[in-house]
């Protein structure tokens, strides 16, 4: 008899509903939100990303790593983020982020429990904003 993936890893392996990154929290994982236009396709935020990661050289971070999670948030206002997540040094990781976005002129968010709240101070509940994910 041959068994599923389900029954070999257990039903909760198998999460339907994707979860907005930061919203639960990890201890060894932080998650930050980067300014983009609305427009932007997948693509063209893949190319975001690694710029955004590559603008300070040399790197701050001295272990762990940084990925982009697919997951773009459009807040009330017009405003439009990319979430991206890192682990390891999570200040250099973190300091990395703001310090490229603010070089390339972008702004950083994050995810405080049910809100998003962005640099200026405002905050949006997620149930306001539109979520889309790659």
């Amino acid at each position: 008899m041959t068994k599923t993936m389900k029954e070999i890893l257990g039903a909760e392996f198998f999460d339907k509903e994707r979860k907005i990154p930061g919203t639960v929290v990890k201890t060894e994982r932080e998650f930050r939100y980067i300014s983009c236009d609305s427009n932007s396709t997948w693509k063209s935020l893949s190319a975001l990303f690694k710029k955004v990661v590559r603008e300070i050289d040399p790197p701050i971070a001295t272990s762990g790593g940084v990925i982009n999670e697919g997951c773009k948030i459009s807040v009330p206002s017009g405003g439009c983020y990319f979430a991206v997540s890192y682990k390891g040094d999570i200040e250099g990781w973190r300091q990395q982020i703001e310090q490229g976005a603010k070089s390339l002129g972008l702004s950083v968010a994050k995810i405080l429990q049910d809100k998003i709240l962005l640099h200026d101070g405002s905050e949006y509940l997620l149930s306001e904003c539109n979520i889309e994910f790659d």
